[in-house]
């Protein structure tokens, strides 16, 4: 088991993630929600790459997500 320590939305979190795909799977978010985006220090990474773009330590990772309400 691969175990990171990263930076999600600010905050640290010890993970088990390999990429970005599996990341999202594991904060209960759903990869194919619409609207969702994710950035790894500071650059957008596009969604078909999701599935291929690892994750490792000490990366600092962004998720943008909707939400209701206004």
């Amino acid at each position: 088991m691969n175990i990171s320590k990263i930076l999600v939305n600010g905050k640290l979190e010890v993970i088990t993630a390999k990429n970005i795909n599996e990341l999202l799977l594991q904060k209960g978010i759903t990869p194919t929600m619409k609207g969702i985006a994710v950035a790894i220090n500071g650059s957008v990474i596009p969604r078909d790459n999701w599935k291929s773009k690892d994750i490792t330590s000490g990366d600092e990772v962004e998720i943008v997500k909707p939400f209701k309400g206004g």
